[in-house]
This record gives C-alpha cells, structure tokens and sequence, in this order.
C-alpha cells in the first residue's frame, strides 16, 4: 500500500530518507518544462513501464509525481503490486509542489 503525502511532507520525508528515488512519472515533454531537481524520469505512458519499473531496486522508497497527482498515483499502485514496500505519492502533483514554494528547475535552469 502507498502513501498519499502532502507537498510538505513528501518534500521532507523525501529530503530525510536515506535510500530515496524521487520518480517522475510525466511525459518528456512535461519534464522539460519544469521538475523537482534529482529526479529520475520513468514516462507512464511508455509501452515498456512495467519492464522499467522492474528494473528499479524494490529495496529503495520511491517518491512519485506527476503533474496533479492522478498517473503518479496508478504508478504508486503499480510497485506495490510488484511488492514495493516504501511508496509514496505526492497528492496534487508538481502543482501542489510549486504552490508550496518548493524547489522547481526549468529549462533556463538547466
């Protein structure tokens, strides 16, 4: 089971845990506009999501975003069904994030 977190707590638990992956789940597209720094990008809309995701160490946390927090969720759903033991979902996406004043880079930052 995954965890809902707000953009605070998710941004905190994420800063504080030692064997974090901050996942985004959107579309190249969307990431090169703007995304939370470090992350790793794994598109949702991939035809090979389920081949990446295996690929990904089930002993780490994943923190997991998306735009609203709607396609991170399903991905949520997703590693813990392929027993994942550490997931959590930043409810209201990217959005939420950039609202609470979190850390953002976009294009003229990279």
């Amino acid at each position: 089971m995954y965890k809902n977190l707000t953009a605070g707590e998710f941004w905190q638990r994420y800063q504080n845990h030692p064997n974090a992956v901050l996942l985004d789940v959107r579309t190249a597209e969307e990431v090169a506009e703007a995304a939370i720094p470090n992350h790793l990008h794994i598109d949702c809309t991939a035809p090979d999501l389920i081949e990446q995701l295996q690929r990904l160490d089930p002993e780490k946390a994943y923190f997991v975003y998306c735009r609203s927090g709607g396609r991170s969720a399903r991905v949520c759903e997703l590693l813990t069904q392929m027993g994942f033991k550490e997931v959590y979902n930043l409810a209201g996406g990217i959005i939420a994030h950039a609202q609470a004043g979190l850390p953002i880079v976009t294009q003229n930052d990279l």
